[in-house]
Formats: structure tokens, C-alpha cells, sequence
């Protein structure tokens, strides 16, 4: 779409013009950006053609499920966590058809990771970039597709680390080159994020009761210590409507047994900005677990949607008929933040499922351990807050472990001996 500027009013020196996007008080309903804004005495149709080769999305998602991780938990599992390949579009505006394209990985402005490497750090890879054609559409790289190593972050930090992640295009002398390279910082912090930190819409539900739960996965044990929610600014202010904050453990794919309930209000941060919701003691958790909200009051609380990152897969809600899936694309702006290191600590040795039996499990008066061979064994009982409870050493294959003065609820069980660590999470009725 093209706005020709033309009379005596507009056209003399000094000029100036500005761009306004309106919105409405009920939220951002429509985001647009202007592409090109050329200054030069044009007739209406003769505007000249561009000349340029751009990229036509933001750089793409890195990660197969997250937009950010715990860096303890991506180290975890490289290969499982990291894209295999990396799609990116092209749109050539009447330019040159040869392209030479390469990404660059940095840390620290230390490059430590280079595409394509073909004996040196300046190789790149060359394509043929057709003019851009309502019925060809963009350029994409799959012939062959453009693959990412499981090595491309590397570093030797423990806690945190953060990649500036660089494409680039390289065409001929006349092309356009305020837009030739993509940059995108990979950030790996203490939490998971689904959503890109900017929220285009805003998701309720408008019925007393009903929950909303995310999804997520631990590659490695640790302990959950914040919840982060950004709550959109809408029409109504909801700071005095209160909810329950809500942690899950998994049953076959949707929330299970409540781990931790708090009731807490919406917070509206400036500049949007999650806020923090501590939890008053870090729970332990070994895998899947989901985090969300229970709604006391039919009021929509309007958590921030990211429409950009579609995470429906692990976005569940319950309006008192079971868990659904999500039916809105996009990711709801809800941060789990864990503790850089685990309440329950780790070893590289694990023990199998088929060298200890539990069983019952729930039990009500005491369950039975049995272990495979006659080892000296430490056994160890922790709350959901990672707190020891009970400690026992044995030396034999049989061990029944009594409820007593427990209470009801989740607890995990870690038997560790010469054969490696055990851990299994334990509810006692």
C-alpha cells in the first residue's frame, strides 16, 4: 500500500510528519508497521521500484518449546530443547537475484558459533533469490534447510547466559542495506517463558471458578520459588478482584494433585512488566508440573496473550467440565522462576525403576520399598518444599516406611546408594 503526500502545504522545507496508531480503551487490537518511507519528488505512479533483499519476520524461535529456559535446564537436554533447523524468509523487492546469507552466535561479543563454516569464519552460503511474485510468495531456505548444532551455545557459565544471535544477507551494491542483518538475543535466566515479553491481546474467562493452568517440563530436579504474571491493562481495573495462584503436579498430560495455593490480587506493572508473586517456600518438583490461576469472581482478569508464540499445546482451562486445551492462539504471559539450584540435589548416576519397588503409592498407613540386592541405602523424605522430614540408613532389601504424624499430601522420597540416586514422588492419603 502506497500514501502519495502532495500540496503546496505539505511539500517545502522543514516539514515534518509523524505516524499514530490508535487503539481503544478495551486494549491493542491491531499492530502495524510502516516498511519504507521514501523523500523525493515523485508524481503519483512513478514512484520507482525498491531495490532491496530483506528478511520479512522477526528472527524465529530457537528453542522447540520455550522462547526462554532455566540455562540448568537447557543444558540438560540440548538436543531435545534446541530446533533442529531455522526458518528464514526472504522477500526480494526488485534487486539482485544472488544472495549470500550466514549467521554468526556470539557471547560476550566472542563468537562462538559460525554458518555456514566452510574452512573459514567469513563462509557463506549463496542463493538464487527469484523477484518476489504474488504467486511465487517469499524465498525460504529448504533445499537444503538451514540446521543449527547442538553445540551452538556454548558456555562455560552455570547459572545464566545470554547469545546475541546474528543473520545476515550480503547482495549487490545497489540493495538496500539498512536491512541486512537480524539480530535476537537467546537469554537463558532461572525461568521459562512460552510468550516474547509483548502482549497484542489480552485472555479471561468470565465464569466463577474456572482455572487456567500452564504446562511445563523439568529436564532435571528443582525447586519452583516465583510465579511471574504480566496482567494487561484493559478497560475494567481488576487490582481489588482476587484469585487463587495455583501449582500442579501432572496426571497423564493435565494437572494433577494441587501442590500450592495462595490467594493474591492482580498487580499492574508500568512498561509491561511482570510482577512477582514469591511463593512463601520454594516447592520441589522432578518434571512436568503447571502453574495458573482459579478465578474467584465471574470478572475476566485479562493476563497478557502473546499472539506471536503460539503455545496452546500446554495451555489448559477448566470451567468445571475437565481440562481443555485452549482454543486462542498464541501464549499466556505466565513465568514459572525456579531456584538456581535444586532443593534436592543430583547425581549423574540413576538408579532404574526396576532396581526399586514402591508400593502402595498413594498409601494411608505405610508403604513398602523394595530394594534390588542388599546395599547400604540412605533414604531421605522431603515435603513439597524440599524440607527433610525423615532420614533413614538400611542394609536391607525390605523397608516399609510408616505414615505416622505425616500429613496428607505430596511428598518426595530419595533413596541414594553405591548404585546411583533414586527420587519418586510419593502421596500419602
Amino acid at each position: 500500500m502506497e500514501f502519495n503526500i502532495v500540496g503546496a502545504n505539505y511539500l517545502h522545507a522543514g516539514f515534518r510528519f509523524r505516524f499514530r496508531n490508535y487503539a481503544t480503551l478495551s486494549g491493542n487490537y491491531d499492530h502495524w508497521h510502516i516498511d519504507y518511507v521514501k523523500v523525493d519528488a515523485y508524481s503519483s505512479g512513478q514512484i520507482p521500484e525498491l531495490n532491496d533483499v530483506s528478511f520479512v519476520y522477526e528472527n524465529p524461535q530457537l528453542l522447540k518449546r520455550y522462547r526462554e529456559m532455566p540455562w540448568a535446564q537447557y543444558k540438560e537436554n540440548t538436543t531435545g530443547e534446541l530446533r533442529d533447523t531455522l526458518d528464514i524468509v526472504l522477500r526480494n523487492n526488485n534487486a539482485g537475484f544472488s544472495v549470500d546469507y550466514q549467521y554468526d552466535v556470539f557471547e560476550n561479543n566472542t563468537l562462538v558459533e559460525h554458518y555456514p563454516y566452510l574452512g573459514t569464519l567469513n563462509s557463506t552460503r549463496n542463493v538464487q533469490v527469484s523477484v518476489y511474485d504474488s504467486s511465487i510468495g517469499n524465498f525460504n531456505f529448504v533445499q537444503p534447510p538451514i540446521f543449527l548444532s547442538d553445540t551452538i551455545f556454548k558456555s562455560t557459565t552455570t547459572d545464566s547466559a545470554t547469545f546475541l544471535f546474528k543473520n545476515i544477507i550480503k547482495t549487490t551494491p545497489t540493495d538496500n542495506k539498512n536491512n541486512d542483518t537480524l539480530t535476537h538475543f537467546q537469554k537463558f535466566n532461572s525461568h521459562f517463558a512460552y510468550d516474547d515479553g509483548v502482549a497484542e491481546f489480552a485472555y479471561g474467562i468470565n465464569v466463577q471458578g474456572a482455572k487456567m493452568a500452564y504446562q511445563f517440563h523439568l529436564n532435571k530436579a528443582d525447586s519452583l520459588r516465583i510465579i511471574q504474571i504480566y496482567f494487561a491493562p484493559m478497560q475494567n481495573n481488576v487490582s481489588n478482584i482476587p484469585f487463587h495462584l495455583l501449582v500442579w503436579d501432572d496426571n497423564n498430560g493435565v494437572p494433577g494433585n494441587i501442590l500450592h495455593r495462595d490467594t493474591v490480587y492482580p498487580i499492574y506493572e508500568n512498561r509491561v512488566k511482570f510482577h512477582n508473586y514469591y511463593l512463601s517456600s520454594p516447592i520441589g518438583l522432578d518434571s512436568t508440573f503447571y502453574v495458573g490461576i482459579e478465578q474467584t469472581t465471574n470478572d475476566m482478569l485479562n493476563v497478557g496473550l502473546d499472539r506471536n508464540s503460539p503455545a496452546n499445546n500446554y495451555m489448559f482451562y477448566n470451567v468445571g467440565g475437565g481440562w481443555n486445551y485452549s482454543q486462542f492462539p498464541g501464549a499466556w504471559m505466565i513465568r514459572p522462576v525456579l531456584r538456581t539450584t535444586p532443593i534436592i540435589s543430583s547425581t549423574n548416576s540413576v538408579i532404574t525403576q526396576n532396581d526399586i519397588k514402591i508400593f502402595p503409592n498413594p498409601f494411608s498407613d505405610f508403604t513398602t520399598i523394595l530394594l534390588n540386592g542388599n546395599v547400604k541405602s540412605h533414604i531421605q523424605l522431603f515435603d513439597i518444599s524440599g524440607r527433610l522430614l525423615r532420614k533413614f540408613v538400611v542394609h536391607e532389601n525390605s523397608f516399609q516406611l510408616y505414615k505416622n504424624k505425616l500429613k496428607g499430601g505430596i511428598y518426595f522420597l530419595q533413596i541414594q546408594n553405591k548404585k546411583g540416586i533414586f527420587r519418586k514422588k510419593l502421596v500419602i492419603q
